[in-house]
């Protein structure tokens, strides 16, 4: 019987030395050729990925385009001439005359009413017009706010402007809101220049004000929410007088 055990014992030890001298002889396969990870199909599915694909396929603006020929959007009734020019929704005159003129807003007389309807039709027809030829839009808002200068990343990260899940809107018609599809690419304002950054960061810690300007192409409108879908194409940082302080 202790025999029996010694030879088994002796048999393992030869097969273990066996294996090692195996594995060294035949070496592993480079880790490029392991094969991919399988697909996690449920994050995929989900909206949030399937919304980030949509977007990305989404025509895309030009950064050639001379930023003096982008259009000013600043108020809520540009951001709505836009969504209809992109949409290609049957126009809904009285909606849009509710938002667009005071006087049918707040007139009860059907007569007043339907005659103000007449002459706005064609300004409501050549406002939508303008905006469907002019995707290339340019926004401001002037009470960007930013961190304490990073100095790591050599910059500075943008807290209210184009921040990941928000929207934007104007108070003059809140109906019809700005999504930006890219906007997190242009949450942080890189600085390299020293100097720059000093006297930006002497602006924010006493709290001048400071602008963001952002040059923007119009690429969707999403009905189901009255949103239009804007890729960031170019973006300024200005100070109070209206100087250009970093862009990119």
């Amino acid at each position: 019987m202790k025999k029996s055990l010694a030879a088994a014992a002796i048999f393992a030890a030869i097969a273990g030395l066996s294996a090692c001298s195996k594995s060294n002889d035949t070496p592993t396969p480079p880790a490029a050729n392991a094969a991919p990870p399988a697909a996690n199909l449920a994050d995929l599915a989900s909206p949030a990925a399937q919304k980030q694909l949509a977007d990305k396929a989404l025509p895309k603006g030009d950064p050639a385009y001379a930023l003096g020929s982008y259009r000013s959007v600043d108020s809520g009734n540009d951001v709505m001439f836009l969504f209809y020019g992109l949409s290609n929704l049957p126009v809904d005159y009285d909606k849009i005359a509710q938002s667009y003129s005071r006087d049918y807003q707040t007139t009860s007389d059907s007569f007043k009413k339907q005659d103000l309807l007449t002459a706005l039709k064609p300004r409501i027809d050549s406002a939508i017009a303008a905006a469907k030829g002019s995707r290339y839009v340019v926004l401001t808002t002037s009470n960007a706010t930013l961190d304490a200068y990073d100095f790591n990343k050599k910059g500075f990260q943008l807290t209210n402007v184009a921040q990941p899940g928000s929207y934007q809107y104007f108070f003059d018609n809140s109906n019809y809101t700005i999504e930006y599809t890219n906007g997190p690419d242009y949450t942080f304002l890189k600085v390299g220049d020293e100097g720059t950054a000093r006297s930006i960061e002497a602006m924010r810690s006493h709290f001048r004000p400071l602008t963001i300007r952002l040059y923007a192409y119009a690429q969707d409108a999403d009905p189901a929410s009255n949103r239009v879908k804007l890729e960031i194409v170019h973006e300024q940082l200005l100070d109070s007088a209206g100087h250009v302080l970093v862009e990119s």
